[in-house]
């Protein structure tokens, strides 16, 4: 949820953030803050999830706290062909049901919620989070994988990743795996989903590709933004865990994953004595925590079975994933 993120990620206001050639989807989707303005419910915070669905339509996620408690409620918005987008819904928040109106002035979102005559008026500014661990340096001792300058580490089938001139690379044609195998480790990696508004955003179409740890349990990428967590969504462990939260930010902003990797173990002849365990902080945030990896591998990976060492696989999903700033610390 967008308060707890705000407590440990860097918030920066956003006005101007995204460039002065957006469209309106572009202005309207994302992370907004504001605040109630009538005194009857300012110690109440207030929160927005904006996704953008295309043709100017949008699904508005509100997160109302008080004391503590929170609420989510979900609204509609739409862009009439002369104007700025504007949002309506019927909602409940405990045993009230209330009337939200708001409207995107192209600066803030203003509105109300409305019980009969009793009206409680809000205003909302759009924000920009940044993970705590975007743009971290490699301790000395890592093995750099990405760095802007080369693809040295990298193995291509066939060879068409490239480094662009902000020094990212971008999925292209092929699967991507590391030259070097890796058993217990530290892995940092950072990576940016294309905005997609024309598909639905809980289908797999929107920015997908994949993190495969050890080249067998892939960490999902994808525009999950503002959803409900699951296992194939973004910070999900494909077929294996949900994450604890959906920490995901808006397309077109960088992410990170910070994940602590236990290979599995094996006896002398080869079987399995312990399974794989993983750690992932997504954004700064722990969504798993030392979860075991006892359903073995995620399908479409780099090998057939587990192993006490494996590459790390970036996956080729169709869809035009970034990826910057990528190192492991060997344990």
């Amino acid at each position: 949820m967008l308060g707890r993120i705000s407590l440990v990620c860097a918030l920066v206001a956003s006005l101007g953030a995204y460039g002065q050639d957006e469209t309106e989807d572009q202005k309207v989707m994302g992370n907004w803050v504001g605040e109630f303005t009538g005194a009857s419910w300012a110690e109440r915070s207030l929160s927005a999830q904006i996704s953008a669905l295309g043709d100017g339509h949008y699904d508005a996620f509100l997160t109302v706290v008080k004391e503590g408690q929170s609420a989510r409620v979900h609204v509609k918005g739409d862009t009439p062909r002369d104007g700025h987008a504007t949002f309506a819904g019927a909602v409940y928040l405990g045993w009230s049901k209330y009337r939200v109106t708001a409207g995107y002035d192209g600066t803030r979102i203003t509105g109300a919620f409305s019980e009969g005559a009793d009206s409680r008026a809000f205003t909302l500014e759009r924000v920009e989070i940044k993970s705590p661990t975007l743009g971290q340096a490699p301790p000395s001792e890592a093995i750099v994988l990405m760095d802007g300058t080369d693809l040295d580490e990298w193995q291509r089938w066939p060879l068409k990743w490239t480094l662009q001139d902000d020094g990212a690379t971008e999925v292209s044609g092929s699967n991507l795996a590391t030259v070097r195998e890796f058993g217990d480790h530290f892995l940092h990696i950072e990576f940016r989903t294309p905005f997609k508004p024309g598909v639905a955003p809980t289908s797999q179409g929107r920015g997908n590709s994949g993190a495969y740890v050890m080249g067998r349990y892939e960490v999902q990428i994808l525009d999950s933004f503002a959803q409900e967590a699951a296992d194939n969504f973004c910070g999900g462990l494909y077929s294996h865990s949900v994450p604890l939260e959906n920490a995901t930010l808006p397309p077109l902003e960088w992410q990170t994953y910070d994940i602590e990797m236990t290979a599995p173990r094996f006896d002398d002849g080869g079987t399995k004595t312990k399974h794989a365990r993983i750690t992932v902080r997504h954004n700064g945030i722990l969504i798993h925590d030392d979860v075991e990896l006892s359903a073995g591998l995620t399908p479409y990976g780099a090998y057939d079975e587990e192993g006490p060492v494996g590459r790390l696989m970036l996956q080729e999903h169709g869809s035009s994933v970034q990826f910057r700033n990528a190192w492991v610390l060997p344990r």
